[in-house]
This record gives C-alpha cells, structure tokens and sequence, in this order.
C-alpha cells in the first residue's frame, strides 16, 4: 500500500488538492511523484 500525504486541499473546492504520492532522494536530489485533479506530475 502506497502512503499518501495530502498536502494542500480546500474546502471550497474538492477538485483543488494536491498529493505528493512518492518521494525519493538520491544521488540527484529528490524525485516526488504530485498527483492533482489534471493527473499526475514527476517533479525532480
């Protein structure tokens, strides 16, 4: 089972919401996984 954080959501909005599903450190830096209501985006 993958461990969600939510890290930003609005009460006005439900479709506004932010979830960083995956992070990970390495030699580069960090790699997060964001899902959002558009999909999901690879942040390096």
């Amino acid at each position: 089972k993958q461990e969600s954080r939510l890290i930003t959501y609005s009460q006005l909005d439900s479709s506004a919401y932010l979830y960083c599903r995956d992070a990970k450190f390495d030699d580069d830096g960090v790699r997060a996984t964001l899902v959002t209501p558009q999909g999901e985006h690879f942040l390096r």
